[in-house]
């Protein structure tokens, strides 16, 4: 079983790397490309901020979430 900073370092990485495809592809014009790399980076930052940084707000028997993240790109 990966440990939770293993799966924060990973998801980190894989943010990075579209990010920068994502500048790729878009200073490059690639067509519809970037909208689909951006969707993968608010995906992996949803990812990153649900699944590893969650807040339970709604007391013990309940998940928080924080909805206050953005775009990373």
């Amino acid at each position: 079983m990966m440990t939770k900073a293993a799966r924060e370092s990973r998801i980190e990485y894989i943010r990075d790397m579209l990010r920068e495809l994502h500048k790729i592809s878009e200073s490059d014009r690639f067509g519809i490309l970037p909208y689909f790399i951006s969707m993968a980076i608010i995906e992996a930052d949803h990812t990153y901020r649900f699944e590893l940084i969650k807040k339970d707000v709604n007391g013990p028997t309940g998940v928080g979430y924080r909805a206050d993240f953005h775009a990373p790109y």
